[in-house]
């Protein structure tokens, strides 16, 4: 898997983003599955082979993390590879394993952080989210940290901010309480320093004030002040105080503990932010399914439920709201679903069952439920994705109704096909036979002998075409008869090339069998239906052969000596694919062909079913002018 090349648009377009991550791993499919997670997080991943070609990839675009695999950076620590590769960024280690020693690893060779593969992709985003903002020499860092200071002494407000603004921090000062309440609404800070004592209210007082002001309720809030007795801690904590700073503060103190608060605050925001993001997408996305969608808690009782589900249960979601899910179900299968749910229980995932609902007016109809369950806070979910599938059973229903109207009608063919042919075959047996007399014995003139050939022409003709009519009628209505045993395939192919022969000669063609010589196994087929396949090929192939050219019957073995595959190869004018596609169904004949044959495009299609049912396959290769090599297999006889 190679780095994209330096200088394309994309790489140019990343670069400038601050957002890229560079992934070293030594699985091509690990690495683009952390593409895919990461690209659901605004992180556009570049993928680079080898921890050697690292330097040529930081050159190109710098990252603002690298993901590295702990097996392919095992004896590296990070600060030779950042001497070598000239990068600044935090530093990942992915890994397999969650033991302590692979993580002590991890820590002991100086890399920023220690990831599980099968942790969820959040977890990595937020992880990235808050080395980014750790990282100091990142020139894309975010806004500078948000500080209120809240407190009347006006000279050690002032001495607290001019530290913080100093490390790079936004400081705001608020000397008045009357005011508080609009700078935190116009400042939305990230960390609230508040002193204890202040007139007409305490710090106290005012930090549960803010605690019950909405987006403020998990800011991180230090109580400052001269105060160090354990009461006023205790009053501290329980009005919502994070941490307590003595006065005086000094500044390394007070700007290492402000940052730490307002980096947790951060990362704490933008992950509130991303779950709320993600309810707000599924929420937009269930309330416009035309699925019913379901969610409920680890005892069945119902949390959610979208548009398309009260529709289809007759009921809003309060009457829906914390019901159990059983309910909206046939008694009779209650049991399958919490079958279904069990079976989940035990894992992530989806499976799909059909089952009968029940709506609050006593209505049942079928439905399609896919369920998948997932875990929170470390208790149990399961969502449920619910199809109406009343209009799929009736049209199956319709369907299988029309299959079985074909099938009867298709039977009834053959029935008809069959019985056509064998009164068709008693007369013209007659007519074949006094002709033949006729031919033989008969005072006939060269006149009355050419007409009396005329008829002996026509009624084989005749009979050859009721005989393939009667066995496509056999076969479709599964009346043939197929008798396997162990044939010599070298008799079976003398047998066919003697009868064959003739004709060719007429044709002026050559027949060529290259299956002299060959040590063929013994073939389990049918003796009669084989020698007709191999009789019809080589007559097709006699029929659409040029004048001086070659019919060849060759053999091989194949699938591992398992079938014999049988070939007829002619020099005729070739089919095309199109053509070739349709070859072997009834009734079809070659179009545009400047050979005149006779038949009714019935030989190929029995030919293959013939096959089919003795366990083997036919096919053919051929192109258009070259010629056509039709070829079919059989099972060899253990």
């Amino acid at each position: 898997m190679e780095a994209e090349a330096a200088g394309s648009p994309r790489s140019r377009a990343e670069a400038a983003s601050g957002r890229v991550v560079m992934v070293v791993e030594r699985c091509d499919e690990a690495a683009l599955t952390l593409s895919r997670q990461l690209s659901e997080f605004g992180y556009p991943v570049r993928i680079v082979p080898g921890l050697d070609d690292l330097p040529e990839a930081v050159a190109q675009v710098r990252p603002a993390a690298l993901i590295i695999d702990q097996d392919v950076a095992a004896g590296r620590s990070l600060p030779a590879l950042r001497a070598v590769a000239g990068f600044d960024c935090p530093v990942l280690v992915i890994s397999d394993r969650d033991d302590l020693d692979s993580r002590l690893a991890t820590v002991r060779a100086g890399f920023d952080a220690h990831m599980v593969r099968s942790e969820p992709a959040t977890r990595l985003a937020e992880t990235l989210d808050w080395l980014r903002q750790q990282n100091r020499a990142d020139p894309y860092r975010a806004d500078p940290y948000r500080v209120v200071i809240i407190d009347d002494d006006r000279f050690t407000s002032q001495v607290m901010a001019l530290a913080l603004q100093r490390a790079g921090f936004q400081a705001t000062v608020v000397t008045e309480a009357r005011s508080v309440l609009e700078v935190l609404r116009a400042v939305a800070p990230e960390v609230l320093l508040i002193d204890i004592h202040m007139p007409g209210c305490s710090g106290i007082d005012l930090a549960a004030a803010i605690r019950q002001m909405p987006g403020f309720q998990h800011v991180p809030l230090l109580f400052v002040t001269t105060e160090n007795s354990p009461e006023h801690r205790m009053l501290a904590v329980r009005s919502g105080g994070n941490d307590f700073l003595t006065k005086p503060v000094p500044p390394d103190l007070l700007i290492a503990t402000v940052r730490a608060r307002a980096e947790w605050s951060r990362q704490l925001n933008a992950t509130l932010g991303r779950l709320s993001e993600s309810g707000e997408r599924f929420r937009a996305v269930a309330q416009t399914a035309n699925d019913a969608i379901i969610a409920t808690d680890e005892s069945g009782r119902i949390i959610y439920s979208n548009a398309a589900a009260q529709r289809a249960f007759g009921c809003d979601g309060r009457e829906l709201l914390d019901s159990p899910v059983l309910s909206l179900v046939a008694p009779a299968h209650r049991s399958r679903l919490l079958r279904l749910l069990n079976r989940r229980g035990q894992g992530s995932g989806r499976r799909t069952a059909e089952l009968e609902a029940s709506n609050r007016c006593g209505g049942a109809f079928p439905v399609e439920v896919s369920v998948s369950s997932w875990r929170a806070g470390g208790r149990r979910y399961f969502t449920g994705i619910i199809r109406d599938i009343t209009e799929r059973r009736r049209a199956a229903e319709r369907l299988e109704d029309a299959r079985r109207l074909a099938d009867a009608a298709n039977a009834a063919k053959s029935v008809h096909i069959s019985r056509m042919a064998h009164e068709l075959r008693t007369p013209l047996n007659a007519v074949l036979g006094y002709a033949q007399l006729l031919q033989r014995h008969g005072p006939l003139d060269e006149r009355q002998r050419a007409c009396v050939a005329h008829v002996l022409s026509a009624g084989e003709h005749m009979l050859h075409l009721t005989n393939d009519a009667l066995d496509l009628a056999l076969i479709e209505a599964g009346k043939l008869r197929i008798t396997p045993s162990a044939l010599d395939v070298a008799v079976l192919v003398g047998d066919c090339l003697t009868l064959t022969e003739p004709e060719a000669v007429r044709q002026g063609l050559v027949l060529r069998n290259e299956t002299e010589g060959l040590r063929l196994p013994p073939v389990l087929a049918d003796s009669l239906r084989l020698k007709q396949v191999l009789l019809n090929l080589l007559s097709n192939a006699v029929k659409y052969g040029h004048k001086g050219g070659t019919v060849t019957l060759g053999a091989e073995l194949v699938a591992g000596g398992s079938h014999l595959c049988l070939s007829v190869a002619d020099g005729g004018p070739g089919i095309s694919p199109a053509q070739a596609a349709s070859l072997f169904q009834p009734f079809y004949r070659l179009p545009d062909t400047s050979i005149n044959v006779t038949g009714t495009g019935l030989g190929l299609s029995i030919c293959r079913l013939l096959v089919e049912a003795m366990g083997g396959e036919i096919g053919v290769s051929s192109t258009a002018g070259t010629g056509s090599r039709f070829w079919f297999t059989v099972p060899t006889a253990p």
